[in-house]
């Protein structure tokens, strides 16, 4: 079934489930933005370590920094857009309550 026929509990119930492992996935991959995995050296530069570099060129090198900005972004849309899914509910139904009844 696709998601375009399933019902709208049906689809909520994936989200969910997808919202399930986000939630353990997403400190892990905080952790690869913010920190320099352990196997790469140090970035001296004139004799001082750039923390910074490290992350960014640890990142470029390991190949993980689409997936981390992908991530990051889908993460967003999703949110904003469960947010209006919200939004359009609440206002479907408040048209709905607020008509009067047909005969």
């Amino acid at each position: 079934m696709s998601m375009r026929t399933a019902s709208c509990t049906d689809n909520v119930g994936r989200l969910l489930a997808a919202v399930d492992r986000l939630t353990a996935l997403a400190p892990m991959v905080d952790e690869l933005a913010d920190t320099t995995p352990t196997r790469v050296p140090p970035l001296l530069v004139g004799g001082v370590r750039r923390p910074v570099e490290d992350i960014a060129l640890a990142r470029e090198d390991l190949g993980v920094t689409p997936g981390i900005a992908t991530t990051r972004a889908a993460i967003i849309q999703a949110t904003l857009h469960a947010e209006t899914a919200v939004r359009s509910a609440n206002g479907a139904l408040d048209t709905l309550d607020a008509t009067p009844n047909r005969p």
